[in-house]
C-alpha cells in the first residue's frame, strides 16, 4: 500500500492550510477535494461543497460507486476577532491550538481525556454533510454514488460561531475492485469573506472570543 500527503496553500477568506494524506492500492484511488467557495447556508451558518473522484489504475472513472464520507475533529484553538490595521476586515489573534481531547474518537468522556478539567469533551463535532448545493450526483437519503465519469459532490455544513476555531479531518473511503481506497484532508473551519468584510457588525459567528478559550496561552483550562 502506497501512502502520500500534499500540503496545499489556498486563499479563500484567508490563506490557509490544507494537509492531504491518501492511501491507495493499485488496483484504485479516490480523491478529495473542494474549491473556494463558502456559502452562507443560513443566517447561522456556512456551507463548504467538495467533489470526491473514484478511478482504477488508469485513471478511468469508477460509475456507481458508493463512496463513504466521515469527519472529525483534530484541535480546537484559543483566541479572539479583532480589526486589522487597516480597519477594514476582521481577523483573529489565535493563542494556541489544542488537540482533540477525545484520543480514541469513541463520543464518550473517559479517564484522564478532560485535558482543560472543564467536565467535557473538546471541541464539539460541529460538522454535518449533507447535499452539494448545486452539482450531481450528491448525498441522497445519506448515499454517495459517483456517476460514469467516477465523480460525486457533497457538502460540509457548520455554525458560523466555530469558524476559525475548529480543525477538522475529512475522509473519503471507497472499494474498487477489492481494494480499500480513502482520501482524507485536514483543513480549519473557515469564515466568508463577505463576513470577515462586515465590520459595523460583530464578527463571524456574532461572537468576538472563542468558544474554547480567549484569555489563556495553556491547553490545561477552558480560559
Amino acid at each position: 500500500m502506497k501512502s502520500h500527503c500534499l500540503k496545499l496553500s489556498l486563499l479563500i477568506s484567508s490563506s490557509f492550510l490544507i494537509t492531504s494524506c491518501g492511501s491507495d492500492e493499485t488496483a484504485s484511488r479516490i480523491v478529495i477535494g473542494t474549491g473556494q467557495v463558502i456559502n452562507e447556508y443560513t443566517e447561522q451558518q456556512y456551507q463548504m461543497p467538495f467533489s470526491v473522484q473514484v478511478s482504477d489504475i488508469n485513471g478511468m472513472g469508477v460509475n456507481n460507486q458508493e463512496v463513504n464520507v466521515s469527519v472529525q475533529p483534530s484541535s480546537y484553538t484559543k483566541g479572539y476577532w479583532q480589526l486589522n490595521a487597516g480597519g477594514d476586515e476582521w481577523e483573529t489573534v489565535q493563542l494556541i491550538d489544542c488537540s482533540n481531547e477525545d484520543s480514541n474518537r469513541n463520543g464518550v468522556l473517559e479517564t484522564g481525556e478532560d485535558i482543560n478539567s472543564n467536565g467535557k469533551l473538546d471541541p464539539t463535532n460541529p460538522v454535518t454533510i449533507g447535499p452539494h448545493p448545486s452539482d450531481t450526483p450528491t448525498l441522497v437519503n445519506g448515499k454517495l454514488v459517483t456517476n460514469e465519469y467516477g465523480s460525486a459532490s457533497f457538502s460540509i455544513i457548520y455554525p458560523k460561531t466555530e469558524s476559525q476555531w475548529v480543525t477538522v479531518k475529512l475522509t473519503a473511503s471507497t472499494k474498487v475492485t477489492g481494494s480499500e481506497s480513502s482520501d482524507s484532508i485536514t483543513f480549519k473551519l473557515l469564515s466568508s469573506l463577505t463576513d470577515m468584510q462586515s465590520v459595523v457588525t460583530v464578527p463571524p459567528g456574532g461572537t468576538y472570543t472563542s468558544k474554547y478559550g480567549s484569555t489563556s496561552a495553556s491547553c490545561l483550562n477552558d480560559l
